[in-house]
């Protein structure tokens, strides 16, 4: 049994700020079924401080005016997009606000955890965990805060890089990088036998764990809290199958449908290091004031010295004053004045300072190149390249699997961008399901009878309209 509802968007108008004051805006009307035409609602929990500190403030239906969770994914990783929540409140409370005077000022520039909840049927769910990015107040008791998923987090952390000479297991890898950085992970089944070599340069945790995942194949989906899953590329134009299909009834009549430009050549670099012992390079070279440094490679060398001034902090120094092992798992090599990472010095300085002088031996680079160009070009085809040169984990013994996955993926040329609704369901263990998922293959009624199978690259919520949702797929044709 269904029934027909008229979905509208709620805005209050920019030069009106009443709270009883608002508008209308048509968006179309859909069969909704009578179980889920009600008792969904949302709210949103903001986390403010932390330890014996630390308040939640909870946002009702009542005081968010407006909210929206994009969440969106990329297949192959050529890109780690970041997903947001984005709402606006109506509050009294004198604790929020912009000045120095007002309680929650400074804590509101901290990533400070954002919960989102979901009441159905009288049950509470927690939907994602999310972390304050920025906030701002265009009008008196109005405020409008902008949330990311794990992926935001990780653009915030730095990393400093690391190099594997020979094939280590992608769960050893992704332990170097992530967990020094507070972060967690898992990985399925069918990458556990996975393994990497190379460099890694310093950046972002984002920027890093991308490369990981485009090298692995994986897609990189946000589970938990600071805590992301790796399983591989699923591609439509490979076969893979949906999991559910979208009829007409699901969704409203506005569609849009388009064909994404033939890429016509890719190129992919595959990267090896070899060592050297002819050419030394000074890395680092410069006068140094009292105080503690991290210096950074952005390359690999090996056989580094330092000379100068400097002795590495004293909770860092051994018995044995040679070797030891850093909070993040790394075993490191202590002389008489300097502490080696794995891709850094880490140096204390005294007074008064000094010259500080690095040399090491570069790793020579050695880069070849993979390509594809697609067959059947009209002579008048426009050139549409993509080239991969800086993916540094990408080695001779990997690069024609990912050339081809880059291949085969932007061969799937329909995208499909629909409206429909999210619908929910509670298991016997009292857990509850959605149906639509990033990274999930969907078939999905097109227009003229067809169908496109495609994987769901994004999915807008718009929170404050219940369960409207807007898909965006991106596929092969799937018959009629």
């Amino acid at each position: 049994m269904t029934e027909t509802y008229v979905y509208s968007y709620r805005y209050f108008p920019q030069f009106y700020w009443s709270v009883d004051y608002w508008c209308e805006l048509y968006i179309g009307t859909i069969e909704v079924p009578v179980e889920l035409s009600y008792n969904v609602s949302f709210e949103i929990e903001l986390t403010i401080g932390d330890g014996e500190e630390q308040e939640i403030v909870l946002f009702t239906p009542a005081d968010i005016l407006n909210a929206t969770l994009v969440e969106q994914v990329d297949p192959i990783s050529l890109t780690l997009p970041i997903s947001e929540l984005n709402f606006k409140v109506y509050t009294t409370d004198p604790r929020f606000g912009i000045y120095a005077e007002n309680e929650f000022s400074q804590s509101l520039t901290l990533r400070q955890p954002v919960r989102l909840y979901l009441t159905y049927q009288l049950q509470r769910y927690l939907m994602g965990t999310y972390y304050l990015d920025s906030w701002k107040s265009p009008a008196h008791y109005r405020y409008e805060f902008k949330a990311v998923d794990t992926i935001g987090l990780m653009d915030s952390i730095t990393y400093d890089g690391s190099y594997w000479a020979n094939d280590t297991p992608l769960q050893l890898v992704l332990a170097d990088v992530l967990e020094p950085g507070g972060i967690s992970f898992s990985i399925s089944d069918e990458l556990a036998e996975f393994k990497l070599r190379g460099f890694l340069p310093p950046g972002t945790l984002r920027e890093s764990i991308q490369q990981i995942a485009l090298a692995a194949g994986s897609i990189i989906l946000c589970y938990g809290d600071k805590s992301i899953y790796l399983e591989p590329v699923k591609l439509p134009y490979r076969g893979e199958p949906a999991i559910y299909t979208i009829s007409d009834e699901e969704r409203l009549e506005q569609q849009e449908i388009n064909i994404k430009q033939i890429i016509t050549d890719i190129e992919v670099n595959s990267h090896e290091y070899v060592g050297q012992n002819e050419r030394i390079e000074t890395i680092f070279q410069n006068y140094l004031e009292p105080g503690e440094y991290k210096i950074r490679f952005t390359k690999p060398y090996y056989n580094i010295e330092a000379t100068g001034i400097g002795y590495p902090q004293d909770n860092l120094a051994t018995e044995d004053g040679f070797w030891l092992i850093t909070e993040d798992g790394f075993e490191v090599v202590v002389s008489e004045e300097y502490v080696y990472g794995p891709n850094y010095i880490y140096l204390y300085v005294y007074e008064p300072g000094g010259e500080v002088t690095i040399t090491g031996y570069p790793m020579v680079e050695y880069r070849q190149t993979y390509s594809f160009r697609e067959s059947g070009l009209s002579p008048y085809q426009t050139a549409n390249s993509i080239i991969i040169e800086n993916g540094t984990l990408v080695n001779t013994s990997i690069a024609s699997n990912v050339l081809a996955l880059l291949r085969d993926y932007y061969r799937q040329r329909y995208e499909q961008k629909a409206r429909t609704i999210e619908s929910y369901m509670i298991t016997p263990e009292d857990e509850l399901l959605v149906k639509f998922h990033p990274g999930e293959v969907a078939r999905i009624s097109a227009t003229d009878g067809k169908f496109i199978r495609g994987a769901i690259e994004q999915i807008d919520y718009d929170l404050a309209g219940g369960m409207l949702t807007k898909l965006r797929i991106v596929g092969v044709e799937d018959g009629n």
